[in-house]
């Protein structure tokens, strides 16, 4: 009988710019993985993303969310409702 598959993410890098964040994340797992909504501050940024990390690979991206702050608090949720949460910094 085979076990479930966690999904496994690293959050390698965030870079705040002029309101925008930029994200680097690697997927550790041994199955793809599907970014699906970011969160802003708890409030829905953006739903069906479809951002897909392949096993194995760094996958840099920019949030869909505009008007970042240095203190916002970002979640992005993948489709089997894995959380990564992490707060913007200058």
């Amino acid at each position: 009988m085979g076990g479930v598959e966690a999904e496994m993410l690293i959050l390698d890098s965030v870079e705040y710019n002029n309101g925008t964040v930029d994200v680097c994340m690697r997927n550790t797992g041994s199955r793809p993985v599907v970014i699906d909504t970011e969160y802003k501050n708890g409030v829905i940024v953006a739903t069906e993303i479809g951002l897909i990390l392949e096993v194995g690979e760094t996958t840099c991206f920019t949030l869909q969310g505009t008007d970042y702050s240095a203190g916002d608090e970002c979640r992005l949720v993948t489709e089997e409702g894995t959380s990564i949460v992490f707060e913007v910094k200058e």
